[in-house]
């Protein structure tokens, strides 16, 4: 394949969301298939799944986590994130340390004498008692409850399963001591929780704000909502948190432990978490440009050593009731000014977390214990909160190279409700800004948002950050289209300042914008999309990085951001000349592709299953050396039916003979019979064991070639490399079974001038030397699917001009034989960066020219390609507009759009209306799912009377939905339209 050759493809939907710097893996990893294999291969170095432990404690910088380069892809909503792939057993809770005990009870039914003490809600807004919910909505009275907790309560909260309407009014009150508390409004808005569209999300609950109480021996409850019914699986949660004498000790000491510039900060393991609560590993934003202050508006009279207890209580209330993985909040601060580590995963990490609804990337989150609307702590406590949290913010903003007096931009992921700034708008917000900012909510109340300008000016004090990192970051645009301004924030006035934008294929940048002087504040920038030349830059994630020197002279360290610039459907990434993603929309249309690149002209076909089963995946590997010796394309279809991809391929070369490799379980009857129905000749070699079908296979090819024997079940990574290296001697692949060789194989090896064993040591020497008999025989292995290839790719012919890099991931392989047919060099890569070894391999290699990869960006994201192509001798960068080529028609994307939706109804003249619709993308399971970010639309209007569609506005998809602002002109009908459908359009009057 020429290293400048490129195929078009589908739009490439996620499976996940954004991991940290590949934004366009939104679109490049859903529709690759694959995940059914992960199951059905067994777990190896080649596939190495993230660990289901973390490092609970993570005080201190030197906390045990896995570094950047161990990472293991993790999907989330919208953007990529990353898992640690292995970590240290974290640090147990002290002896005497009771766990919180959850109680739930369901609600139902009216307790007439409850409804007449509480409130009506009319009434909410009574002194003294929290609010933070919208409008008035007329409401009916839907349950009233008293309750006798099992054990005494210190936590109440009011749970769902599905969400409480708009207007709903959530009353309690507890018995302490003998005395009743007033009744407390809880808010029922839950936005303090993880992300619309993240998979944190999609197992949640829907819960209120918690009450924390102290010994609670009685809870009255009153709902109302507007229909007067409760939502679905209505509960009343109560938590038994009791203090521990240990509770005492937290946090001693801790000073003398911090590192340089860390405040002191009090543990998981110190505080008593329960690491068994925890659902997942964490998940990591790439990195942060703000923070969120919360309060838990809750009991403000603990004691010192009661608010230990309070943080167990809400631990429990978050993952026992609400199903989140994880407390909320990153870091928890109490009314005494200690600081307690919140959510797990190591405190200096950006760990993502789930406390304000729609911000929770590239921001953190410090909840402060009590209820900050009516208590006002004395000013020795306000003190000690105040430069707690200044000195956390100083330190965790710096190590992201942000200024806590930054202004930033940071892009909403939306929510269900109302909130202040819709999905896909930008919110310029300051670096230290409060939950209420972002919002429609009281958090974290007025006594502490009135602390807010004071924290934020002790933290700038305490920062020694002068210029911020660049925002927005992680944003997808469609490329070729618009602009990309972005904003820095320096503390002291610049003499110049420069923004170079890098791709990922060199260190040169493609464009340099420069700037100065400036004065102290914000620096605006916008870059046009294009490279220095003036030509639109290739679809890619790229890096803007910026540097200045202040009036002084002093050469500042620079800051980054992302912008990922995404294809049109249809349209090819980058982001390399001479690295290229050949990758269609299933396992056929990406063996297609391959096979007009590899073989376009051969009217003789290799067909095997596209199935997620071991069966499948060894027989692929066993046809992947035929299709090499016959010079004809391996094409991959479901077991049970010819794809329609294949169909047209056969049709369009003219097939005349199809050599199918399987059994009826990797392809059926049927679809054999519907290649015959072509009038092609049907051949099928198989066996009754994947063994067995390889060694028929084997006994179609020469006899004079070697033979490359692998045990698939044992070692799949060694099988996949071993399968392009008998491709690339022309020789057939024979398969072992763990540690035995069937006697099918042994005759298969019989007589072969060489067998090359590409296998762990779990294949024995014994079994491999009885079994060859005279041949003589070399054994490949290593110790991981990464050193295997590049253990492999040495003894493949020299003359390779180009190499396959696969990811390590066995959820990626549905398509591996594919690249191994071609008999090239098999690599694999894992984690953000290209590894060493294979760097060290592709420099070291001249005659390879250029790195093609069957797989998306959710496993081989932009900076490993990015990686493989500064490796390659030859040009780093190649000038934009690489030709697609004829022969390589793009892969149609299908979608499907639902109804469009151009509330509000009816409009004045000029205003701005937003228009949405639902949209989802198919599958390779022939299922739709949400359609990922950057994905191009367009929205069309026709006005009453008129006949003809207009195109009055374009832009690109968040997951899920198209959305854009119009101007309101007239009346008429707006649908949205992506690709070739148009949704079903709505019709909107409008009034002068």
């Amino acid at each position: 394949m020429p290293a400048a050759s490129r195929t078009a493809a589908s739009a490439r939907p996620d499976r996940s969301p954004r991991i940290a710097q590949a934004a366009l893996g939104l679109l490049a990893a859903a529709l690759v298939p694959g995940l059914a294999l992960g199951a059905a291969l067994p777990a190896t170095a080649a596939g190495r799944a993230p660990a289901a432990g973390v490092a609970g404690p993570g005080a201190t910088a030197a906390s045990a986590m896995a570094p950047a380069s161990a990472m293991a892809a993790t999907p989330t909503a919208g953007r990529a994130m990353a898992a640690p792939a292995a970590v240290a057993a974290p640090a147990a809770p002290s002896a005497d340390v009771r766990q919180p005990a959850v109680q739930q009870v369901a609600l139902g039914g009216v307790d007439r004498a409850v409804a007449r003490l509480a409130p009506r809600p009319e009434d909410e807004h009574a002194p003294g008692q929290l609010h933070a919910s919208a409008a008035h909505v007329a409401t009916r009275l839907a349950a009233a409850a008293s309750v006798a907790p099992g054990r005494a309560a210190e936590l109440i909260a009011v749970t769902a399963d599905t969400a409480f309407p708009a207007g709903s009014s959530v009353q309690v009150r507890v018995r302490e001591g003998g005395r009743w508390s007033r009744w407390t409004t809880l808010s029922v808005d839950a936005d303090h929780a993880p992300d619309p569209g993240t998979a944190e999300a999609r197992r949640a609950r829907v819960g209120s704000d918690p009450l924390l109480a102290t010994n609670a021996s009685r809870v009255q409850v009153r709902i109302d909502t507007p229909s007067g019914r409760l939502p679905r699986g209505a509960r009343l949660t109560l938590v038994d948190a009791p203090v521990a004498a240990s509770d005492a000790q937290a946090g001693r000491g801790q000073l003398r432990a911090a590192a340089v510039g860390q405040p002191p900060i009090i543990t998981r393991a110190q505080w008593g978490a329960n690491e068994a609560w925890r659902s997942r590993a964490p998940w990591y934003t790439d990195d942060l440009r703000a923070g969120f202050v919360h309060h838990t508006a809750s009991t403000s009279n603990y004691s010192p050593e009661q608010a230990a207890a309070q943080v167990r209580a809400i631990y429990a209330y978050h993952t026992r009731s609400l199903g989140h993985s994880d407390i909320d909040y990153n870091f928890v601060v109490d009314r005494f000014g200690r600081l307690y580590e919140g959510r797990a995963g190591g405190i200096d990490r950006p760990v993502l977390g789930g406390h304000t609804a729609g911000f929770n990337e590239h921001s953190f989150a410090v909840v402060a214990l009590g209820n900050f609307s009516t208590f006002n702590p004395p000013a020795g406590d306000k003190a000690a909160m105040n430069d707690s949290i200044a000195r956390l913010f100083a330190w965790k903003l710096g190590l992201h190279g942000v200024s806590p007096a930054a202004t930033v931009q940071l892009e909403s992921a939306g929510y269900k409700k109302a909130t202040r700034y819709p999905r896909g708008s930008l919110a310029a917000l300051p670096a230290v800004s409060s939950h209420q900012m972002v919002n429609y909510t009281a958090c974290p109340g007025s006594n502490l948002q009135a602390q807010l300008p004071a924290i934020r000016s002790a933290a700038a004090n305490l920062s020694d950050v002068v210029l911020s990192a660049p925002s927005p970051t992680g944003r997808t645009l469609a490329a070729g289209t618009g602009a990309f301004a972005f904003s820095a924030f320096t503390t002291r006035p610049l003499a110049t300042w420069t923004a170079d934008i890098l791709s990922p294929c060199s260190d040169t940048p493609v464009r340099t914008i420069t700037g100065g002087p400036a004065g102290a504040g914000q620096l605006d920038a916008t870059w046009d999309l294009r490279d220095a030349s003036g030509t639109r830059v290739l679809p890619a994630t790229y890096t803007v990085r910026v540097s200045g020197t202040t009036a002084e002279g002093t050469v500042l360290p620079p800051v980054t951001a992302t912008v990922t610039l995404a294809p049109a459907p249809g349209g090819a990434w980058g982001p390399c000349a001479n690295v290229s993603r050949v990758l269609g929309s299933t396992p056929a249309g990406t063996s297609v592709l391959w096979g007009r690149v590899a073989a376009p002209g051969s009217p003789t076909v290799v067909l095997s299953g596209a199935g997620g089963s071991t069966a499948a995946f060894a027989a692929g590997l066993a046809a992947a050396p035929l299709a090499r010796s016959l010079g004809a394309p391996l094409l991959l279809t479901p077991p049970n039916g010819l794809a329609s991809e294949v169909l047209d391929d056969l049709r369009a070369r003219g097939a005349r003979a199809v050599f199918i490799v399987g059994g009826e379980d990797v392809v059926s009857a049927a679809v054999a019979s519907a290649v015959a129905g072509l009038g092609v000749a049907v051949t099928r070699l198989s066996g009754a064991t994947p063994a067995a079908t390889a060694a028929a296979v084997a006994g179609r090819m020469p006899a004079s070639a070697p033979a490359v024997l692998v045990s698939p079940d044992g070692s799949p990574a060694h099988a996949i490399a071993g399968a392009a290296l008998a491709a690339a001697q022309g020789g057939p692949l024979l398969l072992a079974s763990g540690g035995t060789i069937p006697a099918e194989t042994g005759a298969g090896l019989g007589g072969r001038p060489g067998v090359t064993v590409v296998a762990s040591p779990a294949l024995p020497d014994a079994a491999v030397t009885a079994a060859v008999g005279g041949s003589g025989w070399t054994r490949i292995a290593a110790g991981d699917a990464v050193a295997a290839g590049v253990a492999v790719a040495a003894a493949v012919p020299a003359g390779p001009t180009w190499a396959a890099l696969l990811s390590e991931d066995p959820a990626s392989w549905v398509a591996a034989a594919v690249p191994a047919a071609a008999g090239v060099p098999v690599l694999f890569t894992s984690g953000q960066a290209l590894p060493a070894g294979v760097a060290d391999l592709l420099r070291a290699t001249p005659a390879l020219g250029g790195v093609v990869t069957p797989v998306g960006g959710g496993w081989i994201p932009e900076a490993a390609l990015g990686g493989a192509s500064r490796a390659l001798v030859g040009p780093a960068w190649a000038p934009p507009g690489v030709a697609l080529g004829a022969t390589r028609p793009p892969v149609v994307a299908v979608y499907r759009v639902g109804t469009t939706n151009a509330s509000p109804e009816p409009v004045r003249k000029g205003r701005t209306l937003k228009v949405t619709s639902s949209v989802t993308l198919r599958g390779p399971d022939k299922r739709y799912r949400k359609v990922p970010a950057g994905v191009a639309f367009t929205v069309q209007f026709r006005a009453t009377g008129a006949k003809r569609w207009a195109t009055v506005a374009s832009g690109i998809t968040t997951t899920g939905r198209a959305t854009a602002r119009v101007g309101a002109a007239r009346s008429g009908t707006w649908r949205v339209v992506v690709g070739t459908k148009a949704a079903r359009g709505d019709w909107v009057r409008v009034r002068r």
